[in-house]
């Protein structure tokens, strides 16, 4: 099972967009030992192609469950060469941000997961998939509840993790 890194994680929009479709920020607020953060560029994907979504977004920046964190230096250099790769605002913000301060990126876009492997292949990728894992294996969430997570993703927001049918079969097979 994969099991995320004790440290700072900077999400990109494909897999925070995930949590506040199903209103279910609390999974990442509960993950012990992670702190997740956003950029504004994040900030702008998610209030310009998902409106709805933009109030549970400023929720969970109000609470504390997701911090906001800027680009700076060097961070700023990574970010153009991977805009200039084709990457989202987004994605390449995020990318840049983990890669230069050394902790996790949060990715489900398989686009972006091969450039920032090009960029760097030890740099720590996490899925939505490995995130409520991650959950049920901390006890969090049973694994009902991350199953039912899971089917609301297809059924409200056509995302899909595919290869397993319940994250009961992920826990068996470690």
């Amino acid at each position: 099972m994969p099991s995320l890194p004790d440290r700072h994680c900077l999400l990109d929009s494909s897999v925070l967009v995930n949590f506040l479709a199903v209103g279910r920020m609390d999974v990442l607020a509960d993950l012990p030992m992670q702190v997740f953060y956003v950029t504004p560029h994040v900030d702008d994907e998610i209030s310009h192609h998902y409106p709805e979504q933009r109030n549970r977004l400023s929720a969970a920046l109000k609470d504390g469950s997701l911090q906001q964190t800027r680009l700076e230096g060097g961070e700023l250099v990574i970010f153009t060469k991977l805009v200039g790769w084709n990457l989202g605002c987004g994605e390449a913000a995020a990318i840049a941000g983990a890669f230069c301060r050394g902790c996790a990126v949060g990715l489900d876009d398989r686009v972006a997961q091969r450039r920032a492997r090009d960029l760097s292949p030890d740099l720590p990728i996490v899925t939505t998939k490995d995130l409520l894992l991650d959950a049920v294996a901390c006890g969090t969430l049973t694994v009902t509840q991350a199953d039912a997570i899971k089917g609301d993703l297809e059924t409200l927001h056509r995302f899909r993790m595919p290869g397993f049918g319940s994250f009961g079969e992920l826990l068996s097979n470690n």
